[in-house]
């Protein structure tokens, strides 16, 4: 066959094969639409990252690796990876900062986040972080500031319910929830590091490579 002829035919082939890909890439549910869907939402979370990883990280320069985890106190997913990281932070391994993004399908996950937040002003968020976490019938029982277990954990009460009164924490939470939604953060618990985004229970190895640029 002619040099010309066996070009010709290589063209066509590679043509061939592109049509069908952006065919199969136009198809709902296709494995091509898919991947180009990841693909497309990789490079998004990495251009936000470009610009935004200091606002969202609250980078304090403390050479700890720093990890974002936005989090919902009714998901049970994050309630099952909560000890590890309690212990990842505890170790010295991870840097975590807590953005929450309150599910709507969780009728009380907003209003913990907001006593949460609260909680960062007044000393009290490990505390009430860690019971949220833990406890199983505040999400059925009285509202947060009247929960008699909660108000014992805490030492500053009266400054939990100073803040919320304020609505400070409210817009907080707004700002988390538009990290959240730049980032096309699918559900929680959702970890976010400099170099990337991983979503649904990880290891703390797992999550460590999202602080380290190897992963771009």
């Amino acid at each position: 066959m002619r040099p010309g002829v066996e070009r010709t035919i290589d063209r066509a082939i590679h043509a061939i094969v592109v049509l069908v890909l952006l065919v199969a890439a136009d198809r709902p549910g296709s494995v091509v639409r898919r991947w180009v869907d990841e693909w497309r939402l990789e490079a998004v979370r990495k251009s936000y990252l470009e610009t935004a990883w200091g606002d969202l990280s609250e980078s304090n320069g403390s050479g700890v690796p720093t990890i974002v985890e936005f989090m919902d106190y009714e998901c049970p997913y994050c309630r099952m990876i909560h000890d590890s990281i309690a212990r990842a932070v505890s170790e010295g391994r991870v840097q975590v900062i807590y953005r929450h993004l309150p599910l709507p399908n969780h009728d009380r996950a907003e209003e913990a986040a907001l006593v949460a937040i609260c909680a960062e002003q007044t000393g009290d968020f490990p505390t009430a972080h860690d019971w949220l976490m833990r406890d199983d019938g505040w999400a059925s029982g009285p509202r947060l500031m009247e929960n008699e277990e909660l108000l014992a954990f805490v030492t500053h009460p009266s400054g939990l319910e100073s803040c919320l009164a304020r609505g400070e924490a409210t817009d907080r939470l707004a700002l988390d929830i538009g990290f959240a939604r730049e980032l096309r953060l699918r559900g929680t618990p959702s970890f976010v590091g400099r170099y990337g985004v991983e979503e649904g229970v990880r290891t703390i190895d797992s999550l460590l490579t999202l602080t380290k640029s190897s992963r771009r």
